[in-house]
This record gives C-alpha cells, sequence and structure tokens, in this order.
C-alpha cells in the first residue's frame, strides 16, 4: 500500500523552510550611531552650539525596559555626560544620569536628531548623523 503522507512530508518542509528568512538582519533602531551638535536654541532664539560634541547611542544587547544607553562627549571642555534611552512610538526618552538628573524627548527625521528639554529655558539641540 502506498503511504500518501510520505507526498505531503516534502511540502511541508519547503513551507517551513520558506517561511524562514535566514538572510534578513536584525533591526537596528534608527537612533543608534553618533551624532554631532549642529545647531541650538533657547527659548526660539538660536545660541552658539558648544563645539566638538558627539553624542553616541547605543543600543543593549538584550531585553530591558530601556532600549539604549548613550554618552556625550564634550571635546572642548572635557566633560561627559551619559543617560539611557528609550523609545514609544516615534518619540525617544532620553534620561540623563550624570553629571546631573535630566530628561529630554527627541525625534529623528532622516539623519537628523531634534532633542527638547526644559531646564529653566526650552532648549532645542539639532544634531546631524555621522
Amino acid at each position: 500500500m502506498r503511504k500518501p503522507f510520505l507526498f505531503f512530508v516534502p511540502i511541508v518542509v519547503l513551507l517551513i523552510l520558506s517561511s524562514c528568512n535566514f538572510s534578513q538582519a536584525p533591526i537596528v533602531d534608527p537612533i543608534v550611531g553618533t551624532w554631532n551638535l549642529t545647531s541650538e536654541t533657547s527659548n526660539g532664539v538660536p545660541i552658539t552650539p558648544v563645539p566638538n560634541i558627539a553624542l553616541t547611542m547605543e543600543e543593549y544587547g538584550y531585553s530591558l525596559d530601556l532600549d539604549g544607553f548613550w554618552s556625550e562627549v564634550n571635546n572642548t571642555t572635557s566633560t561627559n555626560s551619559l543617560g539611557t534611552w528609550s523609545r514609544v512610538g516615534s518619540t525617544y526618552a532620553i534620561l540623563q544620569a550624570a553629571p546631573s538628573a535630566n530628561f529630554v524627548t527627541g525625534t529623528i527625521s532622516g539623519n537628523t536628531l531634534t532633542v527638547t528639554g526644559t531646564s529653566g529655558n526650552t532648549i532645542v539641540q539639532i544634531f546631524s548623523k555621522q
């Protein structure tokens, strides 16, 4: 007697293999990378940005409530800041832990990261991705 199930085995195997996308690279959040400060405003008035600020956003390699961490190096004054970031929809919550606590939000459009925060004044910083 013929075994009809043997006809379906290769079809099922092909369907399973075709549903697996082995060549797909992991999805990296657009904020990950190094950003340079290009402009800054205080209460809507342009101010001269501190030169040589590089903001590096990195992603956690494991699941946490936070998506990643960041560090900022100011080569002009030799000061460093660091903290964590998380994303809700298209808005980033960026928490500064050191040298002092601060909270800002960010959005990305193309290669531009806009960071907005309030510290007495509303500060808007524009970064471009390296």
